[in-house]
């Protein structure tokens, strides 16, 4: 007879190393991703296929490189039309609200080398050439800009995981709906109320004299500073001094004659009368002066 207790162990130890399927390869948590009702293996890969391409397919980089060789720029481009659009996930589930810190989280490490996207509706906002590279055995966390998603949007996930070194290739996607921005995740805005009463109907009808609410105003406009700059005159020049006259040369004066030469026989006379002014033979002369005074 078997042991019940024998048997429930080894239940227990098939359960155990059996495969988990639950979340074999992991989806989008936050914000959350929800798959229908009976969906089995939710997480699983939906379309696998051997690399088209000849190459060294270890290394991710070469996706990167070769794919766009092929015309392929971004990875949603490649795989979009593999599989269902958004994987095993509902796309038409309750939209869910951006998360406050605008933070995408996955539910378990990446497993798989390989690139990853993410979008809003259209626009990428996340490119990764190999995920697991890039966060290893951490589950990732992505810091996503939301502000393009103005009303409800689609966030898409792409990811595409180069199996076995690359001998087999596995596409995986998920779909989260999600509320516009409207106050963080709010669906709808809250309009102030009007906070301007009305003026009663019935207010009694004495007026009170409204305070002169005008201002005598200032003065705005400044006198005009003169801006008249007083001409400099410049000091008329000095005329230099004309030349004085050249003052004339002393007109010099007529000689004087010369006496004539008394004749011999008329001296006699007193001594006084001969001029004084001598002349070629003065002696000559006062010798016979002399003479005569003797006689």
């Amino acid at each position: 007879m078997v042991n019940p207790a024998v048997v429930i162990a080894m239940l227990a130890l098939a359960a155990a190393s059996a495969p988990q399927h639950a979340d074999a390869h992991g989806f989008i948590e936050v914000p959350k991703s929800e798959f229908p009702k009976g969906t089995s293996n939710p997480s699983e890969w939906i379309v696998e296929f051997p690399p088209p391409w000849t190459g060294n397919w270890k290394d991710p980089a070469n996706f990167a490189k070769v794919s766009k060789e092929k015309g392929f720029d971004t990875l949603r481009s490649y795989i979009e039309d593999k599989g269902a659009l958004c994987g095993k996930t509902d796309p038409n589930a309750t939209p869910k609200a951006i998360p406050s810190d605008n933070k995408v989280h996955f539910s378990r490490p990446i497993v798989h080398p390989g690139p990853c996207e993410i979008w809003l509706d259209d626009k990428r906002v996340m490119q990764d050439d190999d995920c697991e590279a890039t966060f290893g055995d951490e589950i990732p966390v992505w810091n996503i800009d939301f502000s393009s998603c103005k009303s409800n949007c689609m966030l898409r996930f792409f990811w595409l995981g180069l199996q076995d070194s690359g001998t087999r290739w596995q596409v995986y996607k998920n779909c989260v709906p999600l509320k516009g921005l409207g106050g963080n995740g709010s669906s709808s805005s809250t309009t102030p109320a009007a906070t301007t009463k009305a003026p009663s109907a019935t207010s009694s009808s004495k007026t009170p004299a409204p305070a002169p609410a005008t201002k005598t105003p200032s003065p705005a406009t400044k006198a005009p500073s003169p801006t008249t700059k007083t001409p400099s005159t410049k000091a008329p020049k000095t005329p230099k001094p004309s030349k004085a006259p050249k003052t004339p040369k002393p007109t010099k004066a007529p000689k004087t004659p010369k006496p004539s030469k008394t004749s011999k026989g008329e001296v006699g006379g007193d001594a006084d009368d001969v001029p004084s002014t001598s002349t070629n033979g003065t002696d000559i002369v006062k010798c016979k002066v002399k003479s005569a005074r003797r006689s």
